[in-house]
């Protein structure tokens, strides 16, 4: 009688690979914790400068003799839906104050923005990830304040992971809007941005 004889191979150690950032499946809390200075204005004319900080934000700006004072929380996240391709979006609330010779008056508004991304990884760690996003604003307000505002939106912004569920990311970033109602009036912005990031 033949006995076959069956070697078993030893239980072999299955090393289960750490997720990369640019993975499918990865979610992204965008900018929990920063920053974004902008240079902006009608477009062809001069500029103004802002600068927020974070989702929820204060932000007061000067452009001429006015002056504006804004309170927005605008969350921000994106998922990969595939390996280096991400759809993410912006929604945001705000609430101004305009002050011009004397004169005040108050506005508030909602921000939809989706966008999509491709991130290029130039090392494990580190990330490239252009990010272009359309919407609309919606305004209410005294006068002419009530608009509504179609915007869109290029960053491309580095990506450095830090920790397990922690990254940085900063990079530049254009903003271009054009009122839909009250006439056409258009404003480009440029600046930088940078903050600290949510991994999951």
């Amino acid at each position: 009688m033949l006995h076959a004889m069956v070697a078993e191979e030893p239980p072999r150690e299955e090393r289960r690979e750490e997720k990369s950032f640019t993975d499918a499946g990865t979610v992204v809390l965008d900018d929990v914790v920063g920053g974004h200075a902008t240079a902006f204005g009608p477009v062809g004319l001069g500029a103004a400068t802002g600068f927020s900080v974070g989702w929820a934000s204060f932000a007061s700006t000067n452009a001429g003799e006015m002056t504006a004072k804004t309170i927005t929380v605008m969350p921000s996240a994106d998922v990969f839906v595939a390996d280096g391709f991400s759809l993410g979006a912006t929604i945001g609330l705000s609430a101004s104050r305009f002050e011009s010779n004397g004169l005040s008056q108050s506005a508030t508004a909602a921000t939809v923005m989706p966008r999509i991304g491709e991130a290029f990884s130039i090392s494990r760690d580190v990330i490239l990830w252009p990010r272009f996003g359309a919407g609309v604003t919606f305004a209410d307000g005294p006068g002419n304040m009530g608009a509504t505002i179609a915007r869109a939106n290029f960053d491309v912004p580095f990506v450095f992971v830090i920790a397990h569920h922690v990254a940085f990311d900063v990079g530049p970033e254009l903003t271009y809007t054009m009122q839909l109602d009250h006439g056409s009036a258009q404003t480009f912005a440029g600046g930088v941005y940078g903050g600290l990031s949510l991994v999951f």
